[in-house]
């Protein structure tokens, strides 16, 4: 299983959750998407293993792009952080169907729990080994 990060800015925030997810599941293969653009040229991408897909949201125009590209993220594990917790807000990010949502002001605790037990139920199930060197795979 991989972990495809799309964050239009990286701040503190990516930072701790991308240690919090590496430290947690070594060997995980790691992507980071910083445009809507290469987030997209992904997701057309078919490919066989599973994936889970963490959405960074900081703004409420950042959610509006990825509402435009909604029928690419079907089928993904997705975990989405909106910017925040007014009701238009959430409402439209649960326009993404995500198997977990949460606010950006909450911190990435929660987070990189969800995205760790997503990645360990996978790798449980044989869907990719661990890597030998142990390495988190980081690709940007």
């Amino acid at each position: 299983m991989s972990l495809i990060l799309f964050a239009p800015r990286l701040e503190k925030y990516v930072g701790r959750l991308l240690n919090l997810v590496a430290e947690a599941t070594p060997g995980v293969e790691i992507e980071i998407h910083l445009t809507l653009e290469s987030l997209v040229a992904r997701m057309r991408r078919s490919d066989t293993e599973s994936q889970v897909v963490i959405l960074v949201t900081q703004t409420r125009r950042d959610l509006d792009g990825l509402l435009t590209m909604r029928h690419f993220l079907t089928d993904r594990h997705l975990i989405l952080i909106v910017p925040d917790g007014e009701a238009a807000t959430l409402s439209a990010g649960h326009r993404l169907r995500p198997r977990f949502l949460s606010v950006l002001e909450k911190g990435p605790q929660a987070v990189a729990a969800v995205a760790t037990r997503l990645l360990r139920a996978d790798r449980r199930a044989g869907a990719r080994p661990e890597r030998k060197d142990g390495h988190a795979g980081v690709r940007v």
